[in-house]
């Protein structure tokens, strides 16, 4: 090890203690990483968190639109408390201020030198690394947070350029956001928007899941880091390419009368209905709209996405009407039986009689 556990503080909020214990309960194996990340949290959020604050440097005012907030950035770190850290962390063996530049800007080329200078294992030195860059980093996520743009669309983190650690779905309408192992950034992301490529054409996209599962890591077919794992199965609608799809605004007709449906259930609950009766009519118009239109079936997606973002600020809800829309368009294409059921018409005890008539 390149540490001594014993000299090593661990975080004050409770919460955090909590998880990282259950961590430790789950996953005896991962004691030794987890003793590092108690350190780097602690030293992210005790005496030393003013001291990192304090060296976060402003954004380059040429930096590019698609350039994290930490291109080219230099940092005046004091040498005598940063030097501190990082040998609590990796020993004194190690080059402090380069090990911990190297860790920030990812340089795993760099990091093998440091390590064999000092004579570590080069997998064990730059998992150590990447600890003592944290509390830098989460110093840089506090202060970049509230300007990240929301057209901030790339897969990297905004802040210090790092590919995400996972995705999340959050808020009633499911917005898929990405989230920084480093610094602890989020960001949002189109559900259908390649982390890696940045590729949008569903019949380029793939995706990884167990069958009996609905899908929720994508992975592109062509360029990507993504591209190396094999799909697990191919949908009808990317395997049949445009030619064999169908105009949204055919389906979007027929979802038009499943709707009656939804609105039958609704009536018959009895709590109060009112969120259901304005996400019902708000998706009412959407559908509506698109067979007004008629986009393409290649511009579909981003036909739905327009709108959402002319609806401005309180688009959320429209936001999550739009996914079920285009998440059922590919449904038709998908399962034989859902397509059969829009075309008779979305036969359902729950229609109102006249409209099950109709």
């Amino acid at each position: 090890m390149l540490w001594s556990p014993a000299k090593l503080r661990r975080p004050r909020n409770v919460d955090v203690q909590q998880r990282v214990a259950e961590a430790r309960r789950d996953h005896p194996e991962a004691e030794a990483w987890l003793e590092l990340l108690e350190a780097a949290l602690a030293e992210s959020e005790n005496e030393g968190k003013a001291a990192w604050d304090a060296v976060v440097p402003a954004a380059p005012a040429d930096r590019p639109a698609n350039a994290p907030f930490l291109f080219r950035a230099q940092f005046a770190v004091n040498r005598r408390a940063a030097g501190s850290w990082v040998h609590r962390i990796a020993g004194r063996e190690v080059d402090a201020l380069a090990l911990l530049e190297a860790a920030v800007c990812q340089d795993d080329t760099r990091l093998e030198t440091l390590a064999s200078s000092a004579g570590a294992d080069p997998e064990a030195l730059r998992v150590t690394a990447q600890m003592t860059a944290v509390p830098l980093l989460q110093a840089c996520g506090r202060a970049f947070a509230a300007q990240v743009a929301p057209t901030w669309w790339e897969g990297y983190c905004p802040v210090c350029g790092a590919w995400p650690t996972l995705a999340e779905s959050i808020g009633l309408e499911r917005k898929r956001q990405l989230r920084c192992g480093r610094c602890g950034t989020a960001w949002a992301l189109p559900p259908l928007r390649c982390v890696f490529c940045g590729e949008v054409a569903h019949d380029q996209l793939g995706y990884l899941a167990p069958d009996a599962r609905r899908p929720d890591h994508r992975a592109p077919r062509r360029g990507g880091v993504g591209a190396r794992l094999p799909a697990a199965r191919t949908s009808g609608l990317c395997a049949r390419g445009t030619a064999g799809v169908s105009r949204p605004s055919e389906i979007c007709r027929e979802l038009l009368s499943a709707l009656a449906a939804s609105e039958g259930r609704r009536k018959r609950r009895k709590r109060d209905t009112t969120p259901d009766a304005i996400g019902l009519a708000m998706k009412e118009d959407l559908l509506e709209r698109a067979i007004v239109a008629d986009p393409a079936p290649e511009a579909f997606e981003e036909w739905l996405q327009q709108q959402c973002l002319a609806a401005g600020p309180g688009e959320g809800g429209l936001r999550a009407m739009a996914l079920s829309i285009f998440e059922e368009w590919r449904l038709a294409h998908e399962a034989d039986a859902f397509r059969d059921w829009l075309a008779r018409g979305a036969p359902s005890d729950d229609a109102p009689r006249a409209e099950a008539e109709r």
